[in-house]
């Protein structure tokens, strides 16, 4: 029974979550050198799990730890806030700190496919697949090519927004 799997799948994703907390926790406990690639993996937990407040709360450590949290990582909130059914901050955090990131790094950077697809992934994370098929148009334009990344962001952004149809639709597309 689907309704009754949910909640397991849910409890899952917490235990994982809490167990990537434990393993940075402990290595900041060690004095380990730690990045933010370390932070945004459990803020990627947490984000499965729907636990927003955790997600938020390893993002203000990271930033207290000195790191520069980059716009996926930010995005990650937005998605643990909509997992959360939290939409009007999901939508007031996109507005407020994912898309000017966006807008600033997309305007002071040359075009190329790895740059195109970080905004990709941070559109397909906050489940906007207008914006991510907008970036797509965007690196079209400027000549740069379009890769399996790029594409498998365009599905994930249209169903982190719950419309299965059209990511399937993108799917058959890139066959």
């Amino acid at each position: 029974d689907i309704a009754h799997s949910r909640p397991a799948i849910l409890s899952s994703a917490l235990e994982h979550a809490q167990l990537e907390s434990q393993a940075l926790v402990a290595a900041l406990e060690r004095g380990d050198a730690v990045g933010m690639p370390s932070y945004a993996s459990v803020m990627r937990a947490f984000a499965a799990a729907g636990s927003a407040d955790e997600c938020i709360a390893w993002l203000r450590r990271s930033r207290q730890a000195g790191l520069q949290p980059a716009p996926e990582a930010y995005s990650l909130v937005v998605a643990a806030l909509s997992s959360a059914g939290r939409q009007r901050e999901a939508a007031r955090w996109m507005r407020r700190v994912v898309l000017p990131g966006l807008k600033q790094a997309l305007s002071s950077q040359a075009a190329n496919a790895e740059f195109f697809n970080k905004a990709l992934a941070v559109y397909a994370a906050a489940g906007e697949p207008g914006r991510a098929e907008a970036t797509l148009r965007r690196m079209l334009d400027a000549e740069v090519k379009p890769d399996l990344r790029s594409f498998n962001c365009i599905v994930r952004s249209h169903a982190a927004a719950g419309d299965p149809k059209r990511a399937q639709a993108w799917l058959l597309r890139m066959a």
